[in-house]
C-alpha cells in the first residue's frame, strides 16, 4: 500500500475500463493520471480524493457530461477530454487552477456554450478544434471575447490571437474608446 502511495503519475489507458472505481484513493499522492481510450463515461466521486492531482487525460472515452466536476477536480492544471461527446462545458467553469483544457473533437456547437470557460483566470490554452462550433462565423473572434481582458493571453487551438482578431474583440466588447485611441496614435 505504501507503494501506491508514492506513486506520483499512473497509465490505466487503454485497459476497457467502465468507472474508476474506489482503489483510485490509494493514489494519495499521485500528480497525474491518464485514463485515455478507455470506455469511461461518467468519473464518478472517487478522483476528489486525489487532492494532489494536476493532470487528468480522459481523452477517447465515451464522455458526454462533465456537470459538477469542479466539486471533484478542483486542484487541476491540465485537463485533455478530447475525442469524447461532450456539449456542456459548464461543469467546468470554476475549475479556477486550470491552466490547460483539450476539448478537441467533442460535440460543442455554440460560442454559448464555451462561454463559461471565459471565467477561468488561469486558463492559458484551449483546444477547440473538431467541434461544430469552428464553423460559426468569426469562431476564434468570438470565443477569445469569453475571456474579456485576458483574451490576449489564452492560446485558441494553439494559436495566440492576431492584430485583427484583438482589434475586433476590442471593437465587440465596447472598448471603442480604447481602440480608436490606439488608431490615432499609429
Amino acid at each position: 500500500m505504501e507503494r501506491w502511495a508514492s506513486l506520483e503519475e499512473v497509465d490505466f489507458s487503454f485497459n476497457e475500463l467502465k468507472n474508476i472505481d474506489e482503489s483510485i484513493r490509494l493514489l494519495g499522492d499521485v500528480k497525474k493520471v491518464n485514463l485515455s481510450h478507455n470506455n469511461v463515461t461518467d468519473i464518478g466521486p472517487h478522483l476528489q480524493h486525489l487532492t494532489c492531482l494536476t493532470e487528468l487525460d480522459l481523452s477517447s472515452n465515451g464522455i458526454s457530461s462533465v456537470q459538477h466536476w469542479n466539486e471533484l477536480l478542483g486542484n487541476l492544471k491540465k485537463l485533455i477530454l478530447a475525442n469524447n461527446a461532450i456539449k456542456d462545458v459548464s461543469g467546468l467553469s470554476r475549475l479556477y487552477s486550470l491552466e490547460y483544457l483539450d476539448l478537441k473533437n467533442n460535440a460543442i456547437d455554440t460560442v454559448a456554450a464555451v462561454y463559461p470557460l471565459g471565467g477561468l483566470p488561469c486558463l492559458e490554452v484551449l483546444h477547440l478544434r473538431g467541434n461544430p462550433v469552428r464553423k460559426v462565423v468569426e469562431y476564434r473572434t468570438r470565443v477569445l471575447e469569453a475571456f474579456g481582458e485576458r483574451s490576449w493571453e489564452v492560446k485558441l487551438d494553439g494559436k495566440a490571437p492576431d492584430d485583427r482578431e484583438r482589434d475586433t474583440i476590442r471593437y465587440i466588447s465596447g472598448d471603442v474608446c480604447a481602440f480608436s485611441d490606439e488608431v490615432e496614435s499609429s
